[in-house]
């Protein structure tokens, strides 16, 4: 808030900010005057005769919201109000975590939904239209807990591990709105087999072609004839 000031030269004064309803100073000249790290005063002096005295709110919260009053020390007491109208942009309600998971890998969404002061502020989850609310999913952990932030309630749903049954769509329903997520379970090899099948031993079977199995019947034929040649007769025997 920026307020800019003609004075007398030579002239002694004093700035002052508050916010109307409270009772003691935001700042006094350019020094705060209470213990919040999120105010402070900004003094510039444009000309001899003009001067400026901002009064500066890091981190605003609709907890700042309000008329505040920037007053001079003269003997005519001068002063103008400027009223504060904090807009909350985030969005009433979100959903984050992970679209892809592997079989036996921990699921874990967040629902963070945000109202206005004095709203109370609810969740419950669904998956594929169905309640997850227990005992309907005995797999899932559901737990909500309030943020420092003014009326932010965060809820988390849990799975330890996911099967293949654990995909799908995940609604959460506030009193603020709905919002879907989707989930897929991957199924996870150990083996590496790009096919997913697991070899029963440590033998591959190899399919050969006709032209092979004709060339390796031709080559156990030759040797066979080549070892009936080399075999000796015995007496008695006669020569096959």
């Amino acid at each position: 808030m920026r307020e800019e000031i003609s004075t007398i030269s030579n002239y002694f004064f004093q700035v002052t900010w508050r916010r109307l309803g409270e009772y003691h100073f935001l700042s006094v000249g350019d020094l705060p005057w209470v213990k919040d790290p999120n105010l402070l005063v900004e003094f510039r002096e444009l000309t001899p005769e003009v001067t400026e005295w901002n009064l500066i709110i890091k981190n605003v919260t609709p907890a700042h919201e309000g008329t505040y009053e920037c007053k001079i020390s003269d003997k005519n007491e001068l002063f103008r109000h400027i009223h504060l109208k904090v807009v909350d942009l985030r969005p009433p309600i979100t959903i984050s975590g992970k679209n892809f998971v592997e079989t036996g890998q921990p699921i874990r969404l967040f629902c963070n939904v945000s109202g206005p002061d004095g709203m109370y502020l609810k969740v419950d989850w669904f998956k594929d239209g169905d309640s997850m609310q227990y005992p309907s999913a005995r797999n899932a952990i559901i737990t909500n807990y309030n943020l420092v932030e003014t009326n932010v309630l965060v809820s988390e749903l849990f799975i330890d591990h996911s099967h293949s049954t654990d995909s799908g769509t995940y609604i959460c329903r506030s009193t603020m709105g709905i919002k879907s997520f989707s989930v897929t379970v991957l199924f996870a090899d150990s083996t590496g087999d790009p096919e997913g099948e697991t070899p029963r031993s440590g033998c591959r079977r190899q399919h050969l072609d006709p032209y092979s199995l004709l060339a390796w019947a031709a080559l156990a034929f030759v040797m066979i004839s080549l070892w009936n040649l080399r075999s000796p007769i015995r007496p008695g025997q006669r020569a096959s």
